[in-house]
This record gives structure tokens, C-alpha cells and sequence, in this order.
């Protein structure tokens, strides 16, 4: 319960070795250690949640499908706002808003209860931050990836679609 924690703020410290965080990281983490430091502390009427979160993901290579890790390194710094839910016409879209712009503003969390999940927070920050298209350092070693070979030049009329249609002619 957030309106519990002191106004002083309490510090959060999580690992794989405590397992509080286990079972909900799991799908995301897999097996890979992990450590959550975050800290939350009111500002007011709203409370703010700062931390770190590092750990590894483990992926495939969306080129070779070759097995990597990910490395898992980020930053929360989250404003979180206890506001009943309103009624269904009572919702409003509002988008283009002016701190979208600058990255180093807080994000926002709206809870509908003062109850903060830890887990289902940093899961899913991690899996806002997943790439789309997860890629090995270095060149792919499979010899069917053209694109990664070293560049071979092409004949003109492999650079041109319609080179084919150069000798085409029309019966009339």
C-alpha cells in the first residue's frame, strides 16, 4: 500500500536469490539473474518511483536464429497517481502531449488502487524496452545472409525491376 510507505521514501531491493520477483519475471528473465533497486517516495498527493533494473534476456538472432543475451540495463523514474476509475463516458484521449518530447521527463502511471505491484511494474518496463529485432553484434556467420556477406556488385539489370520490360514489345 503506497499511502503506508514513510514520506521519507522506502528503498526496494530485489534479486533472484530473494525470489519475491521470481515467478512474475520469469516469461520475460527466463532463468537469468536479476537486481531491482527502486525506490518510491510521496510528492504530495502523488508518489514517485526511481530505480534501476539490470539482467539479461535471452533471444535468437532475428537474421541467423542464432542464441544471444540481451543485456537488460535501465532507469525508471515514474509518477504514479492514485485516481478512482472513472465511468466509461467519463474517459478522455489525449495524445501529442507536450512531455512525450522530452525524454527525460518522468513517466506517468494512473492506479486505480493505492496497491503498487512491484513485479508486473519492472516486467513491464523490461518488455517495453525488448527489441524488436533482436540482431548479434557482430555479422551473422550463416552463409545463406547475403546482406551481411561482403558486398558483391550486381549486374544493372539486377538493380533495376523493370530492366525487364527494356526488350518487351507490343504486337499492334
Amino acid at each position: 500500500m503506497l499511502q503506508e510507505l514513510p514520506d521519507s521514501g522506502k528503498n526496494f531491493e530485489y534479486t533472484a536469490e530473494s525470489a519475491e520477483l521470481n515467478e512474475v519475471l520469469k516469461d520475460t528473465l527466463g532463468e537469468n539473474n536479476f537486481k531491482v533497486h527502486l525506490f518510491v517516495e510521496r510528492l504530495g498527493n502523488i508518489w514517485q518511483a526511481t530505480g534501476q533494473v539490470m539482467s539479461q534476456q535471452d533471444f535468437q538472432c532475428s537474421r541467423c536464429g542464432a542464441d544471444l543475451k540481451h543485456s537488460v540495463n535501465l532507469t525508471a523514474r515514474e509518477i504514479i497517481m492514485v485516481h478512482p476509475e472513472m465511468p466509461r463516458s467519463g474517459k478522455n484521449a489525449k495524445v501529442n502531449h507536450s512531455t512525450e518530447l522530452d525524454p527525460m521527463s518522468p513517466d506517468g502511471l494512473i492506479l486505480h488502487q493505492p496497491e503498487l505491484h512491484v513485479g508486473e511494474f519492472i516486467r513491464e518496463l523490461i518488455i517495453l524496452n525488448e527489441p524488436l529485432k533482436p540482431l548479434c553484434e557482430k555479422p551473422c556467420e550463416n552463409p545463406y545472409l547475403s546482406s551481411q556477406s561482403p558486398s558483391q556488385e550486381l549486374p544493372d539489370d539486377a538493380r533495376n525491376p523493370f530492366s525487364v520490360l527494356k526488350d518487351f514489345k507490343l504486337n499492334s
